[in-house]
């Protein structure tokens, strides 16, 4: 698709701003907070993204050498530009994690290995998995999957930078699938860039050798949500699509004046926020035009998430200059693809709106870096209350377990504070 000029040009403003920070940094550009007005990618099974794959040096593992019994066997994997990404053939040589008792209810666990850089994770197909990522002195960095048992399914590395080419990489875990993103840009020449998507099932991920989809110009994608149909970006500009079947690639928000936020998808449905005057609910597929999918006019709707089962969101009313709201409102229903169909039921009142993540009935809140989180009960209303858990949203939210970098818990152990 092609797009409109003035479209085109929104679409750099926005992502010119973000190769200086890649460029200045070497690092990708952090996710948003919610609790700044900006969405967070809840993804379909309710995962983090906490921005792009460049984490301290060595964070408390260095995963970028060989570790385990065996030697890793890097190998190339793509090459695009000046970027060269490897695989580990023995990607349980990378790493592997182990876990111990923690004090916070019974059910906590927390990682043996200390300081792990957990960028982002997934709960899917009843499992959670999340990322480890490490970068060495010669900024080189290493990305490990892992499953919360412990297995490593995959790692590569990449060195993030050589001169002027930044070389960039995402992934996305949803429906039984993954969605993996290599990337390369010019950082003098805005234009030249590209990325490899590769689709395909998790429990195939030695067999993905071809990409499903070459985008170029490339977009650099902030988030990828996947499904078995459908792979979608959040850019910073664009809510883009690619179909896995065809390697076409879609904007979706082209008709809708606002910019996306917080893009998820279930099965071949796309779901963003619009933010323009007012924030609401959009949607689309590969196949159908994007339009308004809710909307809570005069109120902001924000921090929209879905687990594919159920969808949650706030509704904000009489927004303040500092952004925050006079009366604030949890809402959810029962998923739908249909607008005419959805059936929202208010929660309750809340008293803050934060970053937040959405999964298994669970609505996450967090109150700030010092103040913790609120974790509502979106079936009957009730509050739990974390006091620790970091600065961070979670990797995932499921519904018998929450995972943060440091712990990972059944959040009914939680006492109900409200």
């Amino acid at each position: 698709m092609l797009l409109r000029p003035q479209r085109a040009a929104r679409r750099w403003q926005v992502l010119l701003p973000l190769a200086a920070v890649l460029l200045a940094t070497c690092d990708g550009p952090s996710a948003p907070d919610a609790g700044e007005d900006a969405g967070h990618d809840a993804g379909r099974d309710a995962g983090s993204d906490a921005g792009h794959d460049a984490g301290p040096r060595d964070a408390g593992h260095d995963a970028g050498h060989d570790a385990g019994p065996s030697d890793p066997g890097w190998a190339p994997w793509v090459t695009l530009e000046a970027c060269t990404f490897e695989r580990a053939e023995r990607p349980e040589a990378v790493l592997r994690v182990d876990w111990e008792p923690c004090d916070l209810v019974p059910s906590c666990l927390r990682p043996i290995q200390r300081g792990l850089n957990t960028s982002r994770g997934w709960f899917d197909g009843g499992e959670g998995f999340f990322q480890v990522t490490s970068i060495d002195d010669s900024r080189r960095a290493t990305l490990a999957l892992v499953a919360v048992s412990g297995r490593t399914l995959a790692a590569w590395r990449y060195f993030l930078r050589r001169g002027e080419d930044v070389c960039l990489f995402d992934l996305g875990v949803g429906d039984g699938t993954i969605a993996i993103v290599p990337g390369y840009f010019d950082g003098t020449l805005s234009g030249r860039s590209i990325e490899h998507v590769f689709h395909g099932p998790l429990a195939a991920l030695d067999e993905m050798v071809a990409p499903v989809a070459i985008v170029s110009p490339g977009v650099q994608p902030q988030t990828v949500a996947v499904s078995a149909d459908v792979i979608a970006f959040w850019t910073g500009a664009w809510a883009v699509a690619v179909d896995p079947a065809t390697g076409r690639v879609v904007y979706l928000n082209e008709p809708l004046e606002g910019i996306p936020q917080n893009v998820t998808v279930v099965g071949p449905h796309v779901l963003w926020e619009d933010w323009a005057d007012l924030v609401r609910v959009a949607h689309a597929d590969l196949g159908t035009a994007a339009s308004l999918f809710h909307r809570a006019d005069p109120g902001d709707v924000k921090g929209f998430g879905t687990d594919g089962v159920d969808l949650a969101w706030f509704e904000g009313y009489d927004r303040q200059p500092d952004g925050h709201y006079a009366r604030l409102e949890l809402w959810t229903a029962p998923y739908t693809r249909d607008p005419a169909a959805l059936a929202p039921r208010r929660v309750r009142d809340m008293d803050l709106r934060g970053g937040s993540m959405y999964g298994g009935g669970w609505y996450l809140v967090r109150r700030g870096a010092s103040a913790g989180y609120d974790i509502v009960d979106v079936r009957d209303g009730s509050l739990r209350r974390l006091e620790s858990g970091g600065s961070t949203l979670p990797l995932y939210v499921s519904e018998r377990e929450i995972m943060f970098g440091s712990m990972r818990f059944d959040p009914h152990e939680l006492p109900v504070a409200d």
